[in-house]
């Protein structure tokens, strides 16, 4: 009787994130209890919900971990916040991660403190701008700070823990390189930057005399009322208004004697404060580089005018463009449309090959037939690079792989094409990845990316994803990578020699990653007349990406400045790997688990990555048994069904405001247009020149309504360029001078037509850019 102890509720924590559900957990327990010789009746079996409290409890143990290591003197010196979006299924998500100090284990000497990531969960926002995903941080921030300050240990330690703390603790953030990202480290600047004020305030309070604090506050007090409309608003207020007034005045008092302090302060001290440094994930600069590279691959067949990769359209396309025997015959809409929207080159090909080989879609592509294929012929597993999810390095690997048996992925779809049953021969898919694995400008594509991936990639990402690499420190490895591509770009024979080796070939003369692939490339070289170009063309597009993607090392900037004193006080990881993770995390829960409430999702994995139970084990009793009246309190609370509810009305607000706004629009085009209507075009300069009253309005009407006729291609200055009198008096005479040219069939027409809404309200057309993918998804049975 009574409630189970903290060692089988860890063993129930632990059962579940290995994959056993809450219903089959406590028969696991009593198995294993079993057969160690312990016998338990069945009304001591552990219930799914006990279970589904004891997974509750571990993530008010990963909360209360995170503030424990973040409180006080004792608590981590500095913070770096890292954060990521996606979405799912329409909904925003957004993951968010901490880089600090902590100790090395909780077994033994927790003293020992390194540089650790944990990681805060993954949260839906009602949006995906910037402003949303601080607010999402801060909201995440303070339900920490809740769950620590009612707990025993803050009552037993006589500590607090307070946004305003974590946040004057930041100096750094880590992200990918998207702009809202960007804008969200400038948003946590200014959050930090307050915060710092605020405690700088603070303490300049507490040492003033009580007869110097009861002036300030008085002062700022009669500032306050002032500011709400005098003493008669202010006493007509509740007592819950004036005690939000309250608040704002103490906030805004020590923020501005903060500030004054602030500036007393010596440059040393005020350079403490103030810092902050971004930094972007490694990994999306490598990711980025391969891209700036081929889009330079691709562009330099047509810059050269030398036939380049064959088209590879989607079967609707391909319907369209097989009659021709010449591409460039193309000639009805139709055709050119196909043409237009087909495209080709190596990545194409790897993106085919990973819809065909290894689908997103379990149940469609050819990925197991591929799998036992290649085991008979190779006699070992090997599964095709994941190209058709985002993949890191996977268009690269796939080239690799494409390469290295060429000819075996070519035997392969004949024996797929040649075992149909109906005889119907390749599919649209089937055929372009054939015949790209035949093509001469293709092969050469593919065999760029190959060597672009061994000569840099691999010994990039060997350096990046090392143990205990500060990002901060990168700036030299950047340098280096941008030398070692013009190194190469000045001379492709450290690659292409014959007698090439990874000394020279490879970034600081790493061994290559897949030395069979190099001979295959160097097999095959004598038969792609075009390699030598297409790799300095390659480089040339990634140096770019490079010098563009490294900015944050530039001399003169943030990191070039620090000391290395700072720089191990924004430590950052070098790769985003932790939000990446826990976002691919959530998709997985998400699907497997798809009625899993978001808190529980969160604090089943806050708890693995975040070796909570190791914390949890120096907690006394009295914390567990707050976990567990604490996880009773939020299961009745009903906070899954309130984030539910405001992400529904967040969208019918966002449709409410949008809807409204298209009707402000059309209202305005409609007045426009009954505006136009309503005036008279003066067709002679001497009328123009006797308007009165409103004349610069008068003539604006007239350019509009030339603008809004079938004549328009008279008014050939942009409006941009008329804003003064002169301007527009001037246009509208040489309008009237090629107006008295025309024939006067066409000078009539002018009369003979409504108002043109070209320049009142412009309709939404829909987006295609995806058509192609989408088509060729719908190609796989």
């Amino acid at each position: 009787k009574g409630a189970y102890t903290r060692e089988a509720r860890n063993i129930a924590r632990i059962a579940v994130q290995s994959g056993c559900s809450e219903e089959q957990t406590g028969r696991m327990i009593t198995g294993i209890a079993e057969v160690m010789g312990y016998k338990v009746s069945e009304s001591e079996v552990m219930s799914r919900h006990t279970v589904s409290r004891a997974v509750q409890e571990g993530g008010l143990g990963a909360q209360m971990q995170a503030a424990v290591e973040w409180r006080g003197a004792d608590g981590a010196s500095w913070i770096v916040v890292s954060s990521d979006g996606t979405s799912h299924r329409h909904e925003n998500y957004e993951a968010q991660c901490v880089t600090h100090l902590a100790p090395k284990s909780y077994h033994g000497d927790a003293t020992v403190l390194v540089p650790k990531t944990r990681t805060l969960g993954v949260h839906t926002t009602t949006d995906h701008s910037s402003k949303t995903q601080l607010q999402s941080m801060k909201q995440t921030i303070g339900n920490i700070c809740q769950v620590y300050n009612e707990s025993p240990l803050a009552r037993s330690s006589d500590t607090l823990v307070r946004e305003v703390d974590f946040a004057a603790k930041i100096t750094g953030m880590n992200s990918d390189h998207a702009e809202d990202q960007k804008k969200m480290a400038q948003y946590v600047h200014e959050w930090s930057k307050s915060a710092s004020l605020f405690l700088l305030g603070e303490k300049a309070l507490e040492e003033k005399t009580a007869e110097e604090f009861v002036g300030l506050v008085a002062g700022a007090l009669l500032t306050k009322i002032e500011a709400v409309g005098g003493q008669d608003v202010w006493e007509s207020m509740s007592d819950d208004q004036r005690l939000g007034h309250h608040g704002d005045m103490l906030l805004g008092l020590k923020e501005t004697i903060g500030s004054a302090f602030y500036e007393t302060l010596p440059d040393v001290q005020k350079r403490a404060v103030d810092l902050f440094i971004w930094v972007g994930c490694c990994m999306h600069k490598e990711m980025n580089s391969v891209k700036g590279g081929n889009t330079a691959m691709m562009a330099w067949w047509a810059a050269n005018q030398v036939p380049g990769p064959i088209l590879l359209p989607n079967k609707f396309n391909a319907a369209n463009l097989t009659h021709l025997t010449n591409l460039s015959d193309a000639s009805t809409p139709a055709e050119k449309r196909a043409l237009e929207g087909s495209t080709c080159g190596g990545v194409k090909a790897t993106s085919i090959a990973g819809l065909l080989l290894n689908h997103k879609d379990d149940k469609k592509g050819l990925q197991d037939t591929y799998v036992l294929w290649f085991y008979k012929v190779l006699g070992y597993a090997t599964y095709f690079p994941d190209t058709s999810n985002t993949r890191f390095q996977s268009h690269c690997a796939a080239a690799t792989v494409l390469i290295l048996h060429t000819l075996l992925h070519r035997e392969f779809l004949e024996m797929i094409k040649n075992g149909k049953k109906d005889r119907s021969g390749f599919t649209n898919l089937e055929r372009n990845l054939y015949e790209a694995l035949d093509d001469i400008a293709t092969l050469t594509e593919l065999a760029v990316l190959v060597l672009y991936v061994q000569i840099i990639s691999h010994p990039y990402m060997h350096i990046v994803r090392g143990e205990g690499v500060n990002a901060l420190d990168l700036g030299p490895l950047h340098r280096d990578v941008r030398d070692h591509l013009q190194k190469i770009i000045s001379n492709p024979d450290l690659v292409l020699s014959p007698h090439a080796t990874y000394e020279t070939a490879c970034l600081y003369g790493e061994d290559w990653e897949t030395p069979a692939v190099i001979v295959r490339v160097q097999e095959m070289a004598p038969c792609l007349p075009h390699l030598r170009p297409i790799l300095v063309a390659f480089c040339e597009g990634a140096l770019k990406t490079w010098h563009c993607f490294s900015a944050e090392f530039v001399e003169g900037g943030a990191i070039y400045s620090a000391t290395s004193e700072e720089r191990q006080r924004a430590y950052a990881p070098a790769t985003n790997d932790a939000c990446e993770g826990a976002l691919g995390s959530t998709r997985i829960m998400l699907r497997d688990k798809p009625r899993l409430s978001e808190h529980k999702r969160n604090t089943m994995y806050m708890h693995r990555r975040n070796d909570t139970a190791q914390f949890m084990t120096t907690l006394s009793d009295e914390d567990h048994h707050y976990f567990m009246q604490a996880a009773r309190e939020h299961e009745s609370s009903g906070a899954e069904h309130s984030r539910k509810m405001e992400l529904v009305n967040a969208r019918e607000e966002t449709a409410r405001v949008l809807v409204m706004k298209d009707g402000e629009k059309m209202q305005k085009g409609k007045d426009r247009k009954a505006r136009l209507k309503s005036a008279d075009f003066i067709l002679t300069p001497e009328a123009l020149d006797k308007l009165s009253g409103k004349v610069v309005a008068q003539l604006n009407l007239q350019i509009n309504k030339w603008l809004a006729s079938s004549l328009k291609h008279l008014v050939k200055k942009k409006k941009k360029d008329m804003k003064r009198r002169e301007h527009m008096l001037s246009e509208l005479k040489e309008v009237l001078n090629c107006y008295s040219k025309l024939p006067e069939l066409e000078q009539q027409s002018l009369f003979n037509e409504e108002p043109s809404n070209e320049h009142g309200l412009t309709p939404v057309t829909g987006n295609d850019n995806h058509e192609d993918e989408l088509q060729y998804e719908s190609e796989i049975e």
